[in-house]
């Protein structure tokens, strides 16, 4: 690395000789300022239909609010129709690709005939493989074929009467673990509204006092107690809907697990008849993932989050309407919820938990049954930012005690943390919507096969047995083609590959990309020396470019220094379901200005320490919806006046989380930091040089590892250093590990 990102561990490791200023606490629970009135108007009134709390639940169809009568926007159903060319579907259950439910396993889609069978074996064509990849049961590298592939549902109607997960038992050689290693199952409908899931009415195992999911990733959240999953997940569900039916007041509509890259994404979850456990439950450990767009109607509780361990997650444009208890508890874990919509008879948020915290930004919650609070907050963490309220007898209540009546601007559960005394306001970076992009008709996708690309590496050859594709794929991108895609395979690279203005959407299919030794140089070696694999070029004024759906791992392991994409222009780019398991994803070049998003991307830089993740220089801006960077040191480094906004992010490895120096600016949200053994004395977890950063977050261990970050926040200030400490924070979790793990609810620096 250069010598700019060096000041992390600049430091001699003796803290007790180095002068220091120490944190200071300027507001909390108590203060008056913190809640006020933002929003003049009413909002949306309930439904007169919602269940006063103590009544029988009643079916209530699903609906989407007159977004004109609040600045909040709810979920409303995607219009879009996705399809594929017609290469991409497999001719056979074993072949990667799109597998269609309908072709090659039987499922009729005509809300008739039981296709529960239909759709397990599709599951099994996926999972089966992904197990019998995996050498000796491990959880982290399961083989090629077998994370290349889709589960496409057309137009229909499913009728199930049963939990759809896979039909075998995943570690055969070792039925007792609750440890489970599935990944990859992608569930993707053709269309929102017209592409259904619907539990029959009255299945058995989905009566009252039940538990039990129609869609579950995995067994063990069936089986076993604890269950946990630490495996690169590239888990998603979306575009459809699903239906619980009525008589099943047990059902929930999907268990969600898997960690890194996960994405649930323009989905409805209904009960028929208002009744059912759960719509969303997120509590296996290690559960990280993105919701963009959902909508959930008549539960118990419309989303739950309990997720232990290293456990992160975000939704965005989350609609909860017409719930029994509450639209949604957080028990556990770190969740940001931003655009969150609640209606009904219910309170909208219960947070208790002694390792809960939850940041809610840009709310609305609404009511008309009196007496209640919008927010109860029992035990853990809670910010609160711009909560609109309406019919609710308080906007937070905290142990039964109002703390904030009304609309809320900004609440912090617990005190504000700053190493200099004069900041005091928290920083609050404009947030922008990521570009929206309309699926392609298939007959306008290019192949890069077309060009001669050809994804033949093997793990036998260790990658470099394959094609070299560097001028194929340099081909198609200069041909003109606007939307390329790239059929399953291992692609070999051992150049430069630009990408012009004129493309305007790549979709990777979850292909590798199989980076040649000629572009990897030495660990160390600095940002600015690094080969890029795919350089991004145009101008400002081209149309968004998209990248998306890509999941690589090494062939096998190579640790060193180079970067995958690097964004040689100011066109706005968007990397969506993005994993690297061992490359850095992003920087961008020496052209000032532009957006770049990050939708879901998780970059794990090397086996060891490796060079940043992310790296923004010269006022580049950046929204990220969801990201886990992991092994780089830092993992993310903010240069010169840019600029980078975090909705949600998961970290783990023993390198410096976030740097931010030279007039650059960093708002994270959320974050679950997981801490490792033997992190160096004096390395900080942040570290700000005349900069300016908002951040929350909660730091885990594991009760085999017992270490943490001493030294937590490193700013300097005009050459004076400023401290942050371990000790200076409140304690995280059972007593066990509160010596160890802490909540950083709010840290603030600014420049």
């Amino acid at each position: 690395m250069d010598d700019r990102m060096s000041v992390a561990d600049s430091e001699s490791a003796d803290l007790s000789r180095l002068p220091r200023l120490r944190r200071r606490q300027f507001f909390g629970a108590a203060t008056a300022a913190a809640t006020t009135s933002l929003v003049a108007g009413a909002l949306a009134a309930p439904r007169a239909s919602a269940a006063p709390a103590g009544r029988e639940p009643v079916a209530v169809p699903p609906r989407a609010p007159d977004l004109a009568t609040s600045p909040v926007p709810a979920a409303v159903p995607s219009p879009e129709v996705i399809a594929y060319p017609p290469a991409a579907y497999a001719s056979a259950p074993t072949d990667p690709g799109v597998l269609n439910v309908k072709t090659l396993f039987g499922a009729a889609g005509d809300g008739v005939t039981d296709d529960t069978a239909a759709i397990i074996a599709a599951i099994d064509a996926v999972e089966k493989e992904v197990r019998d990849s995996v050498p000796n049961e491990g959880t982290y590298h399961p083989g090629a074929n077998s994370t290349q592939k889709i589960i496409y549902f057309p137009k229909g109607t499913y009728l199930v009467s049963d939990t759809l997960v896979y039909s075998f038992t995943f570690f055969e050689r070792s039925p007792n673990t609750s440890l489970e290693g599935h990944t990859s199952l992608r569930l993707r409908g053709e269309s929102q509204t017209e592409t259904t899931i619907k539990l029959a009415d009255g299945a058995p195992g989905f009566g009252t006092g039940e538990r039990k999911p129609v869609l579950c990733w995995g067994k063990a959240p069936l089986e076993r107690a604890n269950p946990h999953n630490n495996t690169v997940g590239s888990n998603f569900l979306e575009n459809l809907t699903i239906d619980t039916g009525s008589g099943n007041p047990g059902a929930i509509g999907a268990i969600l697990t898997g960690s890194n890259c996960n994405a649930v994404r323009h989905v409805t979850i209904r009960s028929g008849d208002g009744a059912g456990a759960a719509g969303l439950d997120l509590y296996v450990g290690g559960t990280q993932w993105y919701g963009y767009n959902i909508d959930i109607h008549g539960f118990d509780v419309g989303l739950r989050f309990a997720a232990t361990y290293a456990s992160c997650s975000s939704f965005e444009r989350l609609s909860l309407y017409d719930q029994n208890v509450r639209a949604a508890e957080v028990a556990d874990g770190s969740i940001a919820l931003y655009h969150l919509r609640t209606e009904g008879a219910v309170p909208g948020l219960l947070v208790d938990g002694d390792s809960a915290m939850a940041t809610v930004l840009d709310c609305a919650m609404i009511t008309q049954t009196p007496g209640l609070s919008a927010i109860e907050l029992q035990e853990g963490v809670l910010y609160a930012r711009n909560v609109q309220v309406e019919g609710f007898a308080t906007g937070i209540s905290r142990e039964g005690t109002a703390v904030a009546h009304g609309d809320v601007e900004r609440f912090v559960s617990t005190e504000v943390t700053a190493a200099f005394p004069e900041a005091r306001a928290p920083l609050t970076l404009p947030i922008m919507p990521s570009p929206t992009f309309v699926w392609p008709d298939p007959a306008t996708w290019t192949s890069v096969a077309d060009f001669g690309a050809v994804g033949d590496a093997t793990e036998a050859g260790g990658g470099e047995d394959g094609t070299d594709n560097t001028q194929a794929l340099n081909d198609a991108f200069a041909s003109g083609a606007e939307t390329l895609w790239f059929p399953p395979g291992q692609y070999r690279i051992s150049g430069r590959v630009t990408i012009p203005g004129t493309v305007k959407r790549i979709n990777f299919m979850y292909c590798r990309i199989v980076v040649d030794p000629a572009l990897i140089q030495p660990l160390g070696t600095p940002v600015a020396d690094e080969l890029p694999v795919f350089d991004i070029r145009g101008n400002g004024t081209d149309e968004p470019l998209l990248i998306e759906d890509l999941y690589t791992r090494p062939l096998p392991s190579a640790d060193g220094a180079y970067r995958v994409f690097k964004h040689m222009s100011d066109r706005t780019v968007v990397l969506s379901d993005i994993h690297l398991q061992q490359g850095p994803v992003y920087k961008n070049g020496l052209v000032p200005g532009g957006e770049v998003y990050f939708e879901n991307v998780a970059s794990r830089t090397a086996s060891g320490l490796g060079n940043p993740a992310f790296v923004l220089n010269g006022g580049k801006q950046a929204w990220a919806r969801h990201i886990n960077p992991e092994n780089g040191h830092p993992e993310i480094l903010l240069r010169d006046h840019s600029s980078m906004w975090i909705l949600s992010l998961k970290k783990q490895a023993d390198g410096t989380l976030l740097e931010v120096t030279d007039g650059a600016q960093a708002e994270l949200l959320s974050a679950i930091v997981v801490s490792i053994p033997e992190i160096p004395v004096g390395r900080p977890l942040l570290r700000c040089v005349d900069s300016s950063i908002g951040a929350s977050l909660a730091t885990r261990t594991s009760p085999v590892d017992l270490d943490y970050w001493n030294r937590v926040i490193h700013e300097t200030r005009g050459g004076v250093d400023g401290y942050v400490f371990h000790d200076d924070l409140p304690p995280r979790g059972t007593a066990s590990l509160a010596d160890y793990q802490r909540f950083l609810p709010m840290y603030v620096a600014r420049s």
